[in-house]
């Protein structure tokens, strides 16, 4: 994951030069500067189409990135899409332009009313695009507009864990429940997260989906460059949830 990259573009200050002029008369009161735009922030979808030729590139064997820039509409729906930066072929960045069209994104909000603004997303493929995307949404999760998860970054033991927090279920909101889910899994030669289940759960059921989706983003990074090579190592883990209505976030 090339962190500096994405970085450089997410920070990326614009310089302007100046000229000398000759003497003139005293020059008029000037009105002031106009306020500087808002920065473009990373955009929080709310439907996501991956078509066939979409999933393909995300499984495949070869590491890419691409980092989106486009107009989100009040509707959500997205305009003018384009790579601002990316690695891939012609032919796959097509398929990423053809598939983020369909995507419908959170819209901006100002006061009480959706408006129009540019937004910026990052994809990533092939074997470890789960763990390069986590960490740079951690790395930049200030950066999100209205996310519906955080992320902790937390060291334990030989891991620095970067941890996607669940997102507490919109059909439960009205239920004001708690809960918490309790899952076992394997950490791999990556890092990644492998055959993660539910091996307990109160109540039942309830929350089982949102916390193996959670937990299926995390990424262990050794802290000492050598368990690459390690076997995997197991863990068992547990997920709570906290209705939002009773922490004001979501957990």
């Amino acid at each position: 994951m090339t962190q500096k990259a994405w970085g450089f573009l997410l920070a990326c200050p614009v310089l302007a030069g100046c000229v000398t002029l000759p003497p003139a008369a005293p020059p008029k009161p000037q009105p002031a500067a106009p306020a500087a735009s808002a920065p473009v922030l990373i955009g929080t979808p709310v439907s996501q189409v991956v078509t066939p030729q979409l999933q393909a590139l995300m499984d495949g064997l070869t590491e890419g990135q691409a980092l989106l820039r486009f107009t989100i509409q009040a509707d959500g729906s997205v305009h003018s899409p384009r790579l601002e930066f990316f690695n891939l072929s012609p032919s796959d960045s097509a398929v990423v332009l053809a598939a983020i069209r369909q995507w419908r994104f959170k819209p901006a909000i100002d006061g009480h009313h959706a408006v129009e603004r540019d937004f910026i997303y990052p994809l990533f493929f092939g074997p470890d695009a789960a763990q390069d995307r986590t960490r740079f949404f951690c790395h930049h999760q200030h950066d999100v507009y209205a996310p519906d998860s955080t992320c902790k970054i937390v060291s334990v033991g030989q891991w620095r864990i970067y941890r996607m927090n669940p997102v507490y279920p919109l059909a439960l909101l009205s239920n004001h429940l708690a809960g918490s889910v309790t899952l076992t899994f394997n950490v791999g030669p990556k890092g990644q997260v492998l055959h993660p289940r539910v091996v307990k759960a109160a109540p039942p059921g309830l929350f089982d989906a949102s916390a193996l989706a959670a937990v299926k983003q995390w990424y262990f990074e050794p802290l000492d460059g050598k368990s690459a090579h390690d076997p995997p190592q197991h863990v068992t883990v547990t997920v709570k949830f906290t209705p939002p209505a009773m922490s004001g976030t979501r957990r």
